[in-house]
This record gives C-alpha cells, sequence and structure tokens, in this order.
C-alpha cells in the first residue's frame, strides 16, 4: 500500500474543520431533519487521526443517526502498488458511492441515508451501531464464529462486485444488536480480481495488485495486514476465554433427545475427549482415543490418496477435526442432531483453521442425508456408536447407498434390546444385506466400552 502525501497533509491541516463552521454544521443538519429537533454530539475517532472524519452521534426526534463530516480536500489517501493513480476523489464522497452499490447485495453493511457537499465539506449520514467492543463482548463462543462468519460472507460478496475494502480490521467493525456491520468504505476502490477469493486482497492482505496496509501491533492489538487472515485470528482470541461456557452446555447423558437406545442416566461430562492444542477436557470416551487411530490405520491401508469422510452422529468432531489435522482428507463431514453438539464442532474446527471440515445439523433416518449432502462419492462413512439411536434404519442406509459409500466402520453397542432382541452380528448381516455391501470384518473392540468395531465393504477385504 502506498499513500498519497498531499491528502495526508490535507487531512492534518485540515482535521475537524467543521469544528470551526457551526453554522454550516447546523444548516446541514436543519435540512436533514426536515427541522424536527436534532441533537448533535462530538464522538471520540477510534484512533487518531485514522480516516479524519469528525463524527456525531445524531439523535432526530426518536431516531438516532451517525454523522461523518469532512473537508472535500482529503482524498482517498491509499493506492495499492499496482494502481496507476492515486484517486482525486474526496474520500467521503467515495465511500458515498460504495455505499450505495453494496446496500441492496451486502445487508452487513450499514445502512445509508444521505450524502450532501457543503461549502467544502462532505456529510455523510448512516444509521447508528454499536462499537466493535461493546458487540463482540456479549456474544457467546457460538455467536462470534457466526459473526465472523457474516463478516467473511459480505467481503466474498463485495468479491464477486468487483469491489476491495481495504482496511478490513476490527476498528471497522461494528454491530447493529448482533449483526456484525462492515463499515468505513473511505479506502474502498473498484478493482477486480483473477484470483481466487481465497488470495483476494481482502482475504490474504497481499498478492500480485499490491498489499492493503498494516494495522500496527500495539499492547492489545495484533500486528499484521489488514485482511480477513488477520481478523480470523482476532475472532479466535476473542472465542477461545469462552469455549469453556459452551462445553458446559454440550453435556451427554438420557436428557438429550435423540438417544434412542438405552438409559444414559444423568451425566454432566461431554461425550468425546476434547485433546486438541490449547484445549483439553476430559469426557465420556478416553482423551487418548484410540479409536481414531484405528480410523487413520485402517484408511491409509485402503486409500493411497485423501479420501472423503462422513462421520454419522458426530457428536462435537472431534474425529472430522483429527482427521483432517492428520492430513487424511480431501473433505471430512459431520452430521449431528443436535444443534449445540453442531456448535462446538464448528467453534472447535475454527480455532484449529480446519478448511475442509463441515458439520450438517440433521437426525439420520429421518432428515434425507442424500439431499444435503453434494459432491463425490463418500470413500469411507464412520457410524460410531450411534447406528442403535437412528430411527428409521432403512432409510439411513437407503441414504448411504446413494451417496455411494465405499467403506464402513462401525462401533456397534452390543445390548440386543438395542436391535429389537437380535445380536449385533445378526444386525451386521441385515446391514450388509441392505447395503449390498458383503464383506464385514471385526477389526477390534474398543477399549473403554468393548464394543466391536466392524468394517464393511462390497469389495472383498
Amino acid at each position: 500500500m502506498q499513500f498519497n502525501e498531499v491528502a495526508l497533509q490535507s487531512k492534518e491541516q485540515r482535521l475537524d474543520s467543521i469544528l470551526e463552521r457551526e453554522d454550516l454544521l447546523r444548516e446541514v443538519l436543519h435540512e436533514f431533519s426536515k427541522g424536527r429537533p436534532c441533537e448533535a454530539t462530538l464522538v471520540k475517532r477510534p484512533w487518531e487521526p485514522g480516516g479524519g472524519s469528525s463524527l456525531f452521534s445524531l439523535q432526530v426526534a426518536e431516531s438516532s443517526y451517525f454523522l461523518k463530516v469532512k473537508s472535500n480536500e482529503v482524498l482517498v489517501e491509499s493506492k495499492l502498488e499496482g494502481e496507476p493513480a492515486f484517486k482525486d476523489t474526496p474520500s467521503l464522497r467515495n465511500e458515498s458511492e460504495f455505499l450505495r452499490k453494496v446496500r441492496s447485495a451486502a445487508p452487513n453493511t450499514p445502512q445509508f441515508f444521505e450524502y450532501v457537499e457543503r461549502d467544502g465539506h462532505g456529510f455523510l449520514f448512516l444509521e447508528q451501531l454499536s462499537p466493535f467492543e461493546e458487540g463482540v463482548a456479549r456474544l457467546s463462543a457460538a455467536g462470534l464464529l457466526r459473526a465472523y462468519k457474516e463478516i467473511e460472507a459480505t467481503v466474498r460478496k463485495l468479491f464477486d462486485m468487483g469491489i476491495v475494502h481495504t482496511d478490513v480490521h476490527e476498528n471497522n467493525i461494528t454491530f447493529r444488536n448482533d449483526t456484525p456491520v462492515l463499515v468505513d468504505f473511505e479506502e474502498a476502490r473498484a478493482l477486480a480480481q483473477s484470483t481466487p477469493f481465497e488470495q483476494s486482497l481482502d482475504v490474504a492482505g497481499r498478492n500480485d495488485l499490491g498489499d492493503v496496509g498494516e494495522m500496527p501491533a500495539s499492547e492489545g492489538t495484533l500486528g499484521g495486514l489488514t485482511c480477513l487472515r488477520r481478523l480470523e485470528q482476532v475472532f479466535r482470541q476473542l472465542i477461545t476465554p469462552k469455549v469453556d461456557a459452551l462445553v458446559r452446555e454440550c453435556n451427554f447423558d438420557s436428557a438429550c433427545p435423540y438417544l434412542k437406545a438405552l438409559d444414559h442416566g444423568d451425566d454432566d461430562r461431554i461425550y468425546q475427549s476434547i485433546k486438541l492444542p490449547g484445549l483439553e477436557v476430559a469426557g465420556q470416551r478416553p482423551l487418548n482415543d484410540k479409536r481414531i487411530d484405528l480410523i487413520d490405520e485402517i484408511s491409509r491401508a485402503l486409500f493411497s490418496h485423501p479420501f472423503t469422510h462422513l462421520d454419522v452422529g458426530s457428536n462435537i468432531g472431534v474425529f472430522n477435526i483429527e482427521l483432517e489435522k492428520r492430513g487424511l482428507v480431501e473433505r471430512t463431514i459431520g452430521v449431528e442432531a443436535h444443534h449445540k453438539y453442531i456448535e462446538l464442532a464448528q467453534v472447535l474446527a475454527f480455532l484449529n483453521s480446519c478448511q475442509r471440515t463441515t458439520f450438517i445439523r440433521a437426525e439420520c433416518g429421518i432428515d434425507r442425508l442424500c439431499d444435503l449432502i453434494d459432491g463425490p462419492s463418500i470413500d469411507l462413512v464412520t457410524v460410531y456408536s450411534v447406528y442403535h439411536h437412528i430411527p428409521n434404519r432403512e432409510v439411513f442406509l437407503e441414504d448411504l447407498k446413494r451417496l455411494g459409500a465405499r467403506y464402513l466402520m462401525l462401533e456397534m453397542a452390543v445390548q440386543p434390546e438395542c436391535y429389537d432382541g437380535r445380536t449385533w452380528e445378526d444386525e451386521i448381516a441385515s446391514l450388509c444385506a441392505a447395503l449390498e455391501m458383503p464383506n464385514a470384518r471385526l477389526l477390534a473392540y474398543s477399549d473403554d466400552y468393548a464394543r466391536p468395531i466392524v468394517l464393511v465393504s462390497r469389495e472383498k477385504l
């Protein structure tokens, strides 16, 4: 990023020039408010001098607004290295033009009411929003992740429109209730990029067009390019302290409405244990869960390349996350019915930078997986200690056939009441017949529950 020295000097010389023109400010406010009572309160800039606008909170009758005022001599101050020249547009006019472009396509941008120029000044009237610190303080770990994902989706929409924001960081994110809003389009520009979205300027911060500039590191502020990759780190820092509260909401016992067999009693523990960098929580299954190692070993024997994986009853997503972290999967999908488990799984995947892991909320046997999962056929399906809870198993098995499942690994409950009085061996035989997968191999018994783990396949093992 390069900066226009003329624009920077103009900003310094004309900083808060509207404060010397109270008559002009009153005149413009009177026109905007249409003569209704209007109270304007000067607001401190997030940092000095920042963009150099004078900021006001407005109360017009019962409505609140936000006003930015700046001298028209203060132009767009930045230029990407790949751009031929600096823009000669006043920065607030530039922002108003882009807000008009994006307001119908990006709901996470500020509501724009009016822009007027008068006597050498620009006046930009926007909706009143809450600052970043207030917005994130009231959000849970799952709420923070949703907020980040909404900003990411907004940046993608801008990319599709050929717009580069150039200044994506937490000081330019505000909140409308719990909805994050990307603000400050003063340095935005129309610039179509031929790179994939993941390598675009607002995501990566730097490509062959230049870079978007730096957020200086200071106490409590993460340094780095003002782009999504840095913002992702900021959100990880915010989410991490709030994970414990979400974990406490994800205990596994008979209160779970999706447990259809056996009495699980009362238990305040999670089911899968969490053993990830920076986070370790003992659950009902072991911290060092050898079932994951078994999936690792078997998949390396079956596949010579990264494979597609579906985990049925994925709980809090530990299998999916671990398989991606081990570099085994091209794509891994977790299907889970309980929304709280899905929330925690998504948070854990985000904290561990998982790009190939997705989670779908669905109840197997009721919701049709074949309608919810697209893409190539599934190489490996894991169904660990959940098959006996699935209602309408015929529907579930038909879904697996339609998804083109090549191999199944199942951890089977052994109690005959789980299978209408049949043995687990009889249930495996019935399953093989329904799937037209005649080969079944007993691989091991789980250490803690002594449940058989079986590999089922169409091909001879």
